[in-house]
């Protein structure tokens, strides 16, 4: 019986994130109440308040649904050398992406967080926390770029502080802007390449390989010329 009273608490409780997703979606959080978000959930305001105090508690559950294992992923880069420049990185940002063009869920919160939050007072907390979040990402960032192997790959006069701002800049920038008008171009058919030539660019170019002259004749021409 304990079991099911807790998997019952538990499955009110997604019904309720689920609800407030959808009315922050369609109103902006702070036109949102309790009360919107109880008859969308078609719960009581006090099954509301047995998981969550206030509002605010419930947008910041929305949030970390979907924000915090990225920010647990950026925070932990793992400390090895990659087969190519900054690779962790890459398959992060990749899977950032995919999840941004594929999964419904991270569409609606990252909409919200960018595009339905406004900067209300009762917010104003909240806010702070995340950006110290992004604080906390931009420094795990850049210490990621100056490990030695990553720091050697960096394209010259990029520190590890300012390859970090770029990373996060870029990809907040591509999922900020398609967020607010996803018909202004195709993210979802276009994501791996902005994404593999943004970090060709932070890299070091490669050694060029020399190209062969083509008004020179191949080799096996000049063997048939001299004979």
């Amino acid at each position: 019986m304990a079991r099911r009273t807790k998997d019952e608490a538990e499955a009110t409780r997604e019904r309720i994130l689920e609800a407030a997703e959808r009315v922050f979606l369609q109103r902006g959080v702070a036109r949102t109440t309790l009360e919107n978000i109880a008859c969308t959930a078609g719960v009581t305001r006090g099954a509301i308040y047995w998981h969550f105090h206030n509002k605010l508690e419930v947008f910041e559950a929305v949030l970390d649904r979907v924000q915090q294992p990225m920010f647990a992923s950026l925070i932990g880069l793992p400390d090895e050398q990659e087969a190519s420049p900054l690779e962790a990185l890459h398959r992060l940002c990749a899977c950032a992406f995919r999840l941004l063009t594929t999964d419904a869920r991270y569409q609606r919160v990252y909409t919200i967080f960018y595009h339905r939050c406004e900067f209300a007072p009762e917010l104003a907390d909240s806010l702070r926390q995340r950006a110290e979040a992004v604080e906390q990402i931009l420094r795990a960032l850049e210490r990621y770029f100056a490990r030695p192997h990553n720091r050697a790959r960096l394209r010259p006069g990029l520190t590890p502080a300012l390859a970090a701002r770029m990373v996060h800049v870029y990809v907040s920038g591509l999922r900020y802007d398609w967020l607010r008008a996803p018909a202004s171009f195709d993210l979802p058919a276009h994501w791996e390449a902005l994404l593999d030539a943004f970090f060709a660019g932070l890299v070091t170019p490669a050694v060029a390989q020399p190209v062969p002259d083509a008004a020179a004749p191949a080799e096996p021409e000049r063997r048939a010329a001299r004979r």
